[in-house]
């Protein structure tokens, strides 16, 4: 928690101060009383979104580059096309690559956890799940739902941000 009068350190993400106006001039203006904005909220989302639909390279890299095992080239999912998840071990590895990949790639997002949400119709082929955390020093709560489509491999956010 931080002591009053001091501002959170969260800035925002690379992408929105390359891309923000307001940013170039003032480049290093951290979020701070704005660290509970819906704007930070949704570039989180945003950016997890385009985290999930991320594929690593499929060829592993030479031993000796060990860095870049923990660098944003090795960023994403596994690529999981063309397999079913109709058995829950592999509904649950799923769930647990996303879990792993969010916790290592997004450090705006604390206390990471991914629930697997149970279709309601029997010929849905969506796998649902349940992103939670918790967002800046405040610790304030985030939780949102996204979907991965069976036919086209990629996650889409189904609910807004709360």
């Amino acid at each position: 928690m931080t002591e009053p009068g001091r501002t959170s350190r969260l800035f925002p993400s690379l992408l929105d101060r390359l891309t923000d106006d307001e940013q170039l001039e003032q480049p290093r203006t951290p979020f701070a009383a704005r660290a509970r904005s819906q704007a930070l909220l949704d570039s989180i989302v945003r950016d997890v979104a385009d985290l999930l639909n991320t594929r690593p390279r499929a060829i592993g890299w030479r031993s000796q580059l060990r860095e870049l095992h923990s660098s944003l080239l090795t960023c994403g999912l596994p690529d999981y096309t063309g397999r079913d998840f109709v058995s829950a071990a592999d509904r649950e590895s799923l769930r647990q690559s996303i879990e792993s990949v969010i916790r290592r790639l997004e450090p705006r997002l604390q206390a990471v956890h991914v629930r697997l949400i149970d279709n309601v119709e029997s010929l849905d082929n969506r796998i649902r799940f349940e992103i939670s955390g918790r967002v800046g020093a405040e610790a304030e709560p985030l939780c949102f739902r996204m979907d991965r489509f069976h036919e086209a491999g990629n996650f889409s956010l189904t609910d807004e941000a709360t």
